[in-house]
């Protein structure tokens, strides 16, 4: 869809990862984990972010 916020696909994984009880936060997993490299106001507790590309990918 956009990238000005999560699809409802994205919603739905949240929430099951949350009632799983697995992290949801993306900032811990990001290759952009660093402040130099994200620039983001959410980080580092993002739950969604256009920008997130898992760390060794």
């Amino acid at each position: 869809m956009t990238s000005h916020g999560p699809s409802r696909i994205d919603l739905l994984r949240i929430r099951v990862k949350r009632a799983l009880g697995l992290s949801v936060i993306l900032c811990d997993s990001c290759k952009w984990n660093w402040r130099s490299a994200c620039h983001r106001r959410e980080r580092p507790h993002a739950t969604w972010c256009p920008d997130y590309s898992k760390k060794g990918s």
